[in-house]
């Protein structure tokens, strides 16, 4: 434990009270925090910054230790199970490698490793609490809310800001993805995150790909109605122009069915377009 006054005492196994250990100095009122590494050695967190404190051992550490403090986030954090640390800090949570943690001549400080912030979803930027429940996964505790953090395969596309909040999404070949919305043309994202528009639509309410995996698109522009061949994108007639296309659908026999905004539910026959 660390008391006020920068005390650091431990109870040894066995006895009653607390042994002085060492003085790191005063500390602010609740500011002070105190883990355990995977590797077994202890961690300190207070307004100078976080640091390491005794070896794998529990045997105190004689000379300061080469580690930069970590200014900044100087508040709650706790180990992972890989032995990486996360940390509170100002802007909302740090994370650094267990690599980097272990690594005595590596940079430990504030914007050095990886940030997490309201804009990755956080609740809130003040943090009270970060913990690590037994199943491995991380807790953190802000002034807005509980939040968890654990892996996803899911990754956030650099679409362009809008007011239109509503997008049509359908799955493509090889990973790829195809968007629209009434302020986005028809889009092909690639896995990589290359996107590639087609210009010529506007306003896709609809995105859906078809048992051959061909794309179709209801919207406005030339067409209110388009389809892929391939690489190609083409318009395909319907049977009033003037009405918008809500929604697509194809059939097992390969024939295609859309509904408009009258509404009617047109059908394609013999090969013949809706």
């Amino acid at each position: 434990m660390k008391a006020r006054s920068g005390d650091l005492m431990t109870l040894p196994a066995g006895q009653s009270k607390f042994e002085f250990i060492a003085h790191e100095g005063p500390s602010e009122q609740g500011a002070a925090f105190l883990d355990e590494a995977p590797d077994g050695s202890i961690w300190l967190s207070d307004n100078q910054g976080l640091r390491r404190i005794t070896d794998r051992n529990g045997a105190l550490l004689q000379e300061p230790p080469k580690l930069r403090p970590l200014r900044g986030p100087h508040g709650n954090f706790t180990f992972a199970a890989d032995g990486s640390v996360w940390a509170a800090a100002d802007t909302g949570v740090e994370r650094f490698a267990s690599s980097i943690v272990h690594d005595e001549d590596a940079n430990l400080d504030a914007g050095e490793g990886d940030s997490f912030t309201p804009e990755q979803g956080l609740s809130s930027d003040v943090i009270w609490k970060v913990f690590a429940d037994r199943e491995g996964l991380i807790w953190i505790g802000t002034s807005s809310g509980l939040d968890q953090l654990r892996r996803t395969a899911l990754s956030t596309l650099p679409l362009p800001r809008t007011q239109q909040r509503q997008f049509a999404v359908a799955a493509g070949r090889a990973g790829s993805a195809w968007i629209g919305s009434l302020s986005v043309p028809l889009t092909n994202v690639t896995e990589d995150g290359t996107a590639r528009s087609f210009p010529q639509t506007v306003q896709s309410r609809c995105v859906y790909r078809d048992p051959n995996g061909e794309i179709w698109a209801a919207g406005s522009g030339k067409s209110r109605l388009w389809r892929t061949f391939g690489a190609a994108l083409v318009p395909v007639p319907t049977p009033h122009e003037e009405v918008g296309v809500a929604n697509i659908a194809v059939d097992k026999n390969g024939e295609s069915w859309i509904n408009t905004f009258a509404p009617n539910v047109y059908h394609q026959v013999d090969g013949k377009g809706p």
